[in-house]
């Protein structure tokens, strides 16, 4: 007797076998590609970090021109006080100061004083007057 004959199935679209590296092969695929990704991100954070900095250091040399700006015109305007022209200006108008006269002028005359003992100058300095340190 003939063996029936079975009708042939074909399941291909259907079930795929399975093939056994695929695993591995899927986690070195990932594994190089985060070892190719993590050098980019890397680089992109240090751009954007070296971008800020640039930006800081560029604002820092702003607010320093403005600084120097700002001394250069209080050195203008001390220089303009200290001058004696202006003083007296100053003095007369603003204050209403006016000259002394000469009886109002006092000359004070002081002799200089010379310590004795040089030596009166160390116990001065240390506090004591009778040349001993104090403890």
């Amino acid at each position: 007797m003939a063996r029936p004959r079975r009708p042939r199935v074909v399941n291909g679209p259907l079930i795929k076998p399975r093939e056994p590296g695929r695993l591995a092969d899927l986690a070195r695929v990932i594994l190089l590609g985060a070892l190719v990704a993590l050098p980019a991100f890397l680089y992109a954070t240090l751009q954007a970090n070296l971008l800020q900095q640039r930006r800081s250091v560029v604002e820092l040399e702003e607010h320093l021109g403005g600084l120097e700006e700002q001394r250069r015109r209080l050195d203008v305007e001390l220089a303009s006080l200290r001058d004696p022209r202006r003083v007296r200006e100053v003095a007369t108008a603003m204050m209403g100061m006016v000259d002394a006269d000469s009886e109002q002028i006092i000359y004070l005359t002081l002799p200089p004083h010379i310590p004795e003992n040089p030596t009166t100058l160390v116990a001065e300095a240390l506090g004591d007057t009778h040349g001993r340190q104090r403890p």
